[in-house]
């Protein structure tokens, strides 16, 4: 197997392209280059707006606030912010799942697993974990009482603003609510933990800090399809992911094969048999028409078509006609729907017209 030769990217230097005056950059390293022929460097700008009433932040009990220059006060970052740049990162979770025993019906603990791309295309993971902890004078309680401990007291001859009966029964609501809520709530704190983490976040910051957009350092699986060999690889897994969805066996991939040249240096081309499509009058009474044409993206299903409809535009002559034989028995077999066969085949004709292959229609 031959591979294009690689030529490594020019780095970029961070601190150059984004002052430390006017972006806050998370990462780790002053230079971005991947080091694999794999991976490219995707570089994002986030910005977070430090008003917590646009809902990226929130004020608590631990932010410095500073009414004499309020763009000094702190804010912490919540959880659409840090799910933002959870996306430009591009961490992928790989498992969430609740890790206690279950045995106390008031007590939770959840831990999610991720990972995200390296520069030389390794996964680095990220974890977090997180307890909930709801039973009577546990620490959500706790936290609750202290949330209205000031306002049952006193200030500078003013009653309080709230009897103690009062704040027990609000205490008890809210603590009813946490109970209903708590998986749901140990979850997205697991999960915001290992986002923290992972890209060594801060717990608070100032206004002033947070008006410098955030920039991210994401490395994309990015091979160079132009290459035959990771072409053929390509149609292999969309092979694969097609038969593993509708069944039967995958017939085995042709080996790689060099064009074949006359005397003249011209290349021979062979056509590509015709795909073996139902009659024009053909009865689809039946058919779902109102289903999408390529899976469910709301379930997350696999998306063999589409890796079909991309093998083939980068198909050559000889994997066009193996994608030709493999298409024509799934449609024999009833495996698509006439929406989904015209769009495989005016693919399939359309890469055999620009091969310059007689007979694909």
């Amino acid at each position: 197997m031959t591979l294009a030769k690689y030529e490594p990217p020019q780095a970029i230097n961070l601190a150059q392209q984004f002052p430390p005056d006017r972006f806050t950059v998370l990462s780790s390293t002053q230079e971005v280059c991947a080091i694999s022929p794999f991976v490219k460097p995707r570089l994002s700008v986030v910005k977070i707006d430090p008003n917590p009433a646009a809902g990226y932040v929130y004020e608590s009990a631990f932010c410095a606030k500073d009414k004499q220059y309020p763009e000094n006060s702190e804010v912490a970052l919540g959880k659409n912010a840090i799910n933002s740049l959870a996306d430009a990162e591009g961490i992928i979770w790989d498992s969430s799942q609740r890790i206690d025993d279950r045995k106390e019906p008031n007590y939770v603990e959840w831990q999610v697993w991720g990972h995200r791309t390296l520069p030389d295309g390794s996964r680095q993971p990220v974890f977090g974990t997180k307890a909930v902890d709801t039973r009577p004078g546990g620490p959500v309680e706790a936290e609750l009482r202290k949330m209205v401990a000031n306002k049952t007291r006193s200030w500078e001859g003013q009653p309080p603003k709230m009897t103690q009966r009062e704040a027990d029964e609000w205490v008890e609501k809210e603590l009813l609510a946490a109970r209903g809520n708590m998986l749901s709530m140990a979850e997205t704190k697991a999960r915001l933990r290992a986002v923290r983490a992972g890209l060594k976040l801060k717990s608070k910051y100032t206004r002033k800090e947070l008006s410098k957009p955030f920039v991210v350092i994401a490395y994309d699986f990015a091979p160079d399809y132009s290459d035959p060999e990771i072409r053929r690889m390509a149609m292999s897994h969309a092979l694969q992911a097609q038969y593993s969805l509708y069944g039967g066996q995958q017939p085995a991939l042709p080996p790689p094969q060099a064009h074949i040249v006359d005397a003249e240096h011209t290349v021979v081309q062979t056509s590509a048999p015709p795909l073996q499509g139902p009659d024009e009058h053909e009865d689809w009474e039946g058919e779902q028409e109102d289903l999408p044409l390529f899976g469910d993206p709301a379930t997350g299903e696999l998306d063999p078509l589409q890796d079909m409809l991309y093998a083939i535009a980068n198909a050559d002559a000889d994997e066009l006609k193996k994608l030709g034989t493999a298409m024509s028995a799934h449609h024999k077999a009833d495996k698509y729907t006439k929406k989904q066969w015209d769009r495989l085949k005016a693919a399939y004709t359309a890469r055999g017209q620009a091969l310059g292959m007689g007979g694909a229609r």
